[in-house]
Formats: structure tokens, C-alpha cells, sequence
């Protein structure tokens, strides 16, 4: 009897990585009725995006989990070599910064080369895998969350390691996570954490700035990245060259 992760493998050598979405079909030589025939049926045209490596298991003793928001699925739009795929259900694995997406029979956890991810669109916000620009220190590769569009792009990166502490004589392992934030200005990504960061970025507004901050009362504390999309939203109707 074939396992799940066998009948993966071998769609992933009968689809090929060179087929288009759209073209895809039965492959030949596999029974309509057999469970590699079902598994295709349930893909259709969408079947190249579930030929990658699986998801590896964590230890339910872990605390916490590696993925960015939450550990659900949910449905969204997937640009994937060229080709748009709706109804995708995905999560992002911030401990392995890796996008991974659920087999149409949600038995398989499949990784999505992310060299050939274009964008990810999700109900919340929009994923981007984007290379170093710049001192690669400032900016690395890696998945980004679009908070905000206009002139001024607001980006945040989230990562998490593996943390172990002892308590009560008990060693515990947990996800800890990191977040970047960075605002792209003339093609050129800054990291912002703060007031100080962001009156330095935008110096040739600094007094409208501090003036807008302290009548918003806003705090770069707990609520960092509201503020930090309410200052972005505000530089948008001041005339900065």
C-alpha cells in the first residue's frame, strides 16, 4: 500500500516542474479510481504547487508555533511561476521562513519554493519574497508583509527561533519571535522602530511630525506597528521631495 507521502513523490516526477498549470491533467498511466487518481482529480489544475518538499513535524512539547499570526489555514491568492492560483489554503512558516500550503485532501503539508513565489495574497495583508537591497545586514531575504502602499511602502519581517529556559526545574523550549520594520522611500528600504527612526527618515518634515505624533498620542511601545502605519498614511499627504 502506498503512503501519502509516496503518491506525492510520484506526482511530482509524472507532473514535472516545466508543465504549465493550466495543461495540467491525469498523468498517464495512474487508475482514476486508485488513490494518485483521486488526489489529481481533487488538484485539477492547480497540482504543480503541491510538488515540493513536505512540512516537517514539531514536538507537541514546543511551545507556542512557527508561523506568522497563526498556525490555521486560510484561503488566499497564490502567484506562483507566472500563474495566479485562487483558493489556496497556506501559512507561513516564520521559523523556517517558508510558505506552506495544504493538499486539496488536507493530508500533506507542502513547502512552495519561494525563488518562485511572485506574491502571496492573504485576508489580512499581502506576503512578498524579497532579496537583499542594499546592505544585506539591513535588509535580508525573506518573507515581508505588505502593511501599507503609496509613496511610502511600509514592509514588516517576522522571524522566530527556538528559546529554552528553565522554570521550576523544568527545561522549555519555545517559539520567540522577531519583528523588522522597514519603510521604502525612493527605492530605498529604511528600518524604523520608533520615533527617533522615523523623524530622522522623514528630516525635512520633522516639526509637522512631532506635532502630528503627540496630538495622536501615539506609542511605538505595544502598539509599534499602528503607529508606525498611521505616521506612513500621514507622510502620504505631506509634500516631501
Amino acid at each position: 500500500m502506498r503512503t501519502g507521502k509516496t503518491i506525492f513523490y510520484m506526482l511530482c516526477l509524472l507532473c514535472g516542474w516545466q508543465a504549465a498549470a493550466q495543461e495540467l491533467a491525469m498523468p498517464e498511466g495512474l487508475s482514476a479510481d486508485g488513490k494518485e487518481g483521486r488526489y489529481v482529480d481533487k488538484a485539477g489544475n492547480q497540482a504543480l504547487i503541491y510538488t515540493g518538499e513536505l512540512e516537517p513535524p514539531y514536538l507537541n512539547r514546543l511551545e507556542g508555533h512557527p508561523y506568522l499570526d497563526t498556525r490555521e489555514y486560510r484561503k488566499g491568492t497564490l502567484a506562483f511561476d507566472g500563474v495566479v492560483y485562487p483558493g489556496v489554503e497556506m501559512r507561513l512558516n516564520v521559523y523556517m521562513e517558508r510558505l506552506v500550503v495544504l493538499s486539496p485532501d488536507r493530508r500533506l503539508h507542502v513547502i512552495v519554493p519561494p525563488e518562485r513565489i511572485r506574491f502571496v495574497r492573504l485576508p489580512d495583508y499581502d506576503l512578498y519574497y524579497m532579496e537583499p537591497k542594499g546592505e544585506k545586514v539591513h535588509f535580508p531575504e525573506g518573507f515581508y508583509v505588505r502593511l501599507y502602499a503609496g509613496k511610502y511602502a511600509l514592509w514588516k519581517r517576522s522571524t522566530k527561533g527556538l528559546e529554552r529556559r528553565m522554570e521550576e526545574l523544568t527545561l522549555t523550549d519555545r517559539f520567540v519571535e522577531k519583528t523588522s520594520y522597514y519603510i521604502e522611500k525612493d527605492g530605498v528600504y529604511y528600518p524604523v522602530s520608533g520615533k527617533r527612526s522615523l523623524l530622522h527618515l522623514f528630516k525635512e518634515n520633522k516639526d509637522e511630525l512631532k506635532r502630528y505624533m503627540k496630538e495622536r498620542n501615539l506609542s511605538f511601545g505595544d502598539e509599534r506597528e499602528r503607529s508606525l502605519i498611521r505616521v506612513v498614511e500621514y507622510c502620504e499627504t505631506l509634500n516631501l521631495r
